[in-house]
């Protein structure tokens, strides 16, 4: 059994599109408008505990930044390189 790709795709794409048809329907039946849809996504979201997959954080750039170096880093920087490759 081959297992789905991270993003969740199915293989062959007919499960979503008939969740999208699916949820499609309730909204027109219950005459959804764009807030009363994201308040209901947001409640369903907390109801099964979804929550976006946490991004990693940007490291600075060290050298590139046009701002002076801060005074503290000046000594270290002055020895020379810290890792030699």
């Amino acid at each position: 059994m081959t297992e789905n790709a991270p993003s969740c795709v199915s293989q062959n794409g007919k499960a979503k599109s008939q969740i999208v048809a699916e949820v499609a329907k309730i909204v027109r039946r219950y005459g959804l408008d764009y807030e009363a849809w994201r308040y209901v996504s947001r409640r369903v979201r907390q109801a099964c505990e979804l929550r976006p997959a946490k991004k990693g954080r940007k490291l600075p750039r060290i050298g590139s930044d046009p701002k002076p170096c801060p005074r503290f880093l000046l000594p270290t920087l002055a020895r020379g390189p810290i890792l030699s490759c």
